[in-house]
């Protein structure tokens, strides 16, 4: 990829960097992708490379966000933020580049299509219009435990991934979590997010 920029910072945390093709056109539509890695890992460089087949046209940027690990507060509503941060930063920085942004398709992987569907839910401005959201097998439905609790990655028996599962549902929920069977949403203290 022939990036107009490369490691642009949107905010104060080391994580908080963009890609960004810009192409020489009047206006163009911008499309984003968000890396995927269960919120706790992950890099902008992993696109899929059918993504670059869209970069004649549009607006093309991959972008990192902050992750949540053992020591610090991060929560889903910071990583909420970093998403409208960077959109704003893309506006400007196609604005540089006498490119006007018509409009946002977010595209991401797993944790990344849960963030952009989240975002494309929660915020709609006039000024970022988005257009679209594109989940590549990004979770839908927390309340699925089944799928959740028997899945490998997140410890080698239903006891270690439903505390996986706890701690990082209470960070991105931003209150305790406590997950004790493996049917979790039939438990009577059941919550992922407070209404």
């Amino acid at each position: 990829m022939n990036w107009s920029y490369e490691n642009i910072a949107y905010g104060y945390d080391e994580n908080q960097k963009l890609d960004i093709i810009i192409p020489n056109n009047e206006s163009a539509h911008a499309i984003v992708y968000i890396h995927g890695g269960a919120y706790l890992i992950g890099n902008k460089i992993e696109y899929p490379s059918f993504l670059a087949d869209y970069t004649k046209n549009n607006i093309f940027a991959t972008v990192n966000y902050r992750l949540i690990n053992e020591n610090n507060t991060i929560q889903m509503k910071d990583i909420l933020s970093d998403l409208k941060t960077v959109l704003v930063k893309i506006i400007e920085l196609s604005k540089i580049n006498g490119v006007n942004v018509k409009d946002f398709i977010l595209a991401g992987h797993s944790a990344g299509g849960h963030i952009g569907l989240l975002y494309g839910y929660k915020y709609q401005d006039e000024k970022i219009r988005i257009a679209t959201c594109i989940s590549l097998a990004g979770p839908t439905d927390f309340t699925d435990d089944s799928g959740w609790s028997s899945m490998p990655m997140w410890g080698e028996d239903t006891e270690t991934r439903l505390s996986f599962l706890s701690k990082v549902g209470s960070r991105l929920a931003g209150h305790q979590i406590e997950l004790k069977q493996l049917y979790w949403t039939k438990q009577k203290d059941y919550f992922l997010f407070k209404p």
